[in-house]
């Protein structure tokens, strides 16, 4: 079986599934790989997460590569799952792109006031 790739975290492994890597149908999955169902944010950080701790898994989507991937996921990430990315290696784009929610503004009756994350 074909080595992973560290910047995707699946294996080729899978009947009937198309592979994260190549996005091709694979052959059966070995029963020692992990099944994680969804190549969403949640999903993708979990193969990733399995990948550096040498185990195995495969992730199941159902759309095509080409959605999957011009598609945007998540809107908000909170602080614990961003610590996850570092901790998997994969939070560099998230780093250089992404911005830093701050504070936000509630609104009680008729006043409004802000909640400032950083203090």
């Amino acid at each position: 079986m074909p080595g992973l790739d560290p910047g995707l975290g699946a294996r080729h492994a899978g009947a009937g599934h198309e592979c994260r890597t190549c996005w091709q149908p694979q052959p059966a999955i070995e029963s020692e790989c992990f099944r994680i169902i969804g190549g969403g944010p949640s999903g993708l950080l979990l193969s990733q997460l399995l990948y550096t701790r040498g185990i195995d898994s495969v992730v199941l989507e159902r759309k095509p590569k080409d959605y999957v991937l011009s598609r945007i996921r998540t809107g908000v990430l909170e602080q614990g799952f961003v610590g996850m990315m570092e901790e998997a290696g994969c939070a560099e784009r998230l780093h250089t792109e992404g911005f830093t929610h701050n504070g936000t503004p509630i609104s009680y009756g008729d006043e409004m006031f802000r909640i400032d994350f950083r203090e």
